[in-house]
């Protein structure tokens, strides 16, 4: 484990934020009372933050808001759907922010060849079947 936290790497970002979220989140699911707004906000940045780190492997993490009780998030239904709302308009546009700004830039020189995320997104972007070609591949597809 040290190895990993050492290294340079995505897991040493994820070992590190895998622990407060499993907190909160356990917190919430066994909670009687309603949540505090200033710690369901923590919940939420660390939410949208591992899914950031990885994008296609964590996104299902957002999902964790939703079996948490939406009375104990807040008791008018509106008020609740705006939260909800508003985690995903922020995941989605962090995401969308992270992408345009990262993603032309991600290269990596492996043994067999150049992987380029870019090329891959836009490979993808072309035919939604073949987004298991684009992560089995190491190398990025033409």
């Amino acid at each position: 484990m040290l190895h990993q936290v050492s290294s340079v790497s995505y897991d040493a970002v994820h070992l590190a934020l895998l622990p407060p979220v499993f907190a909160y989140f356990m917190r919430f699911v066994i909670a009687e009372k309603p949540i505090k707004r200033s710690e369901l906000a923590v919940f939420l940045v660390l939410l949208v933050w591992i899914v950031n780190v990885r994008l296609v492997a964590f996104t299902p993490l957002l999902l964790l808001f939703f079996v948490i009780k939406p009375a104990l998030v807040e008791q008018n239904r509106r008020r609740y759907l705006a939260i909800a709302a508003g985690l995903l308009a922020a995941a989605l546009l962090l995401t969308l922010v992270l992408s345009l700004t990262y993603y032309p830039r991600d290269t990596a020189i492996t043994d067999t060849a150049t992987y380029d995320s870019w090329k891959q997104l836009s490979y993808v972007l072309r035919g939604p079947w073949r987004f298991p070609v684009a992560c089995s591949t190491a190398a990025s597809p033409a």
